[in-house]
């Protein structure tokens, strides 16, 4: 066993199946009530979503379920690095717009099929995004805050910089009715409060669409949009027109020295601000959805890739080419 991630409730190892030659992901979570409903909660929509023709490709597999000495445990195939540990390769100039184009469809094609049956992730980040090489796609996994429209039961939602303004108001709520109840409650329990329909804004798909706005930024950029210091400024309208983190995108955005390569380098651009821009609104309703992102001007715009994009996302064919020397790669009588 190798642990290759940990969170809040739960620690990831890749194993070795019995009997198979092939490896998986071995989903630990901690003891408790709160985290055996989070497990249960994940492997159940992930049964449903993978019952939906397409999902596989873009949603994380789940082959087994069960308890081990008090600790509820789930197997899911095992993936390779997350968007974050990608963007490290690129020592800190961020993706290519063929590259981002590429990721960007993976992630709105993953929110459809989640929306399809009225559910919300919850918690989009480039570390719950993982590329898979068997599938050569950009995976979306960790639905233990994942939530159906209709259910109450909602507690607090998504992480610091990622996170849309209502969902910010909406856990602020969560925080103030849990200082309600009784002292003696786990502090854990603030997950599981059940919350009025009608406090708030109530958070819905568009949440998402939000995060991956925020993502988007950061996968060009190298680094977050905002920082943790200033996510709180995310519920402040920075102008009468703009939320605060469209105008971070607006300033921040600019043509890269390596984007020059490419033909209609600014039109492309454009286009792409455009559609982080749409996702980042502070009126969730007038946010873009993950259909309309598809057929936005920048996804359908057809971009070529680099020898070198290919190489950072890598295939069961490329991860061999990964082995050749730098210079070799940069020869080109070669390529």
């Amino acid at each position: 066993e190798q642990l290759v991630g940990s969170g809040r409730c739960c620690e990831v190892y890749q194993v070795n199946l019995v009997g198979e030659d092939a490896k998986a992901a071995l989903k630990i979570y901690k003891k408790g009530p709160v985290y055996k409903y989070a497990c249960d909660r994940e492997q159940v929509l992930l049964q449903i979503l993978h019952k939906t023709k397409g999902a596989g490709q873009h949603l994380v597999k789940v082959f087994e379920d069960f308890t081990f000495k008090g600790h509820p445990c789930m197997v899911q195939e095992l993936l390779d690095l997350n968007l974050r540990q990608l963007l490290h390769k690129c020592h800190g100039d961020g993706f290519s717009l063929y590259t981002i184009q590429k990721l960007a469809k993976d992630i709105f094609n993953g929110l459809i099929k989640i929306g399809q049956i009225g559910f919300v992730h919850g918690d989009l980040k480039p570390a719950n995004l993982l590329w898979s090489p068997d599938s050569a796609a950009l995976t979306i996994i960790d639905f233990g805050l994942s939530f159906h429209m209709d259910n109450n039961r909602i507690g607090k939602l998504q992480s610091q910089c990622y996170r849309a303004p209502e969902v910010e108001r909406w856990n602020e709520n969560v925080t103030q009715q849990s200082q309600q109840q009784d002292q003696g409650t786990d502090h854990c329990d603030v997950n599981t409060i059940i919350l009025d329909n009608h406090c708030n804004v109530r958070p819905s798909v568009n949440c998402d669409v939000w995060s991956v706005g925020c993502v988007l930024a950061e996968m060009f950029l190298g680094h977050k949009l905002v920082s943790e210091e200033d996510s709180r400024l995310l519920t402040v309208r920075a102008e009468e027109t703009l939320s605060y983190a469209q105008v971070m995108v607006v300033h921040k955005l600019q043509v890269r020295e390596n984007d020059k390569d490419n033909t209609n380098c600014d039109e492309v651009l454009k286009s792409f601000k455009d559609l982080v821009l749409s996702c980042l609104h502070e009126n969730p309703s007038e946010r873009t959805s993950a259909a309309e992102a598809l057929q936005h001007s920048f996804s359908e715009k057809r971009l070529v890739p680099t020898f070198h994009d290919l190489l950072l996302l890598p295939t069961c064919v490329t991860r061999l080419i990964n082995l050749m020397d730098e210079e070799y790669l940069d020869d080109p009588e070669i390529f």
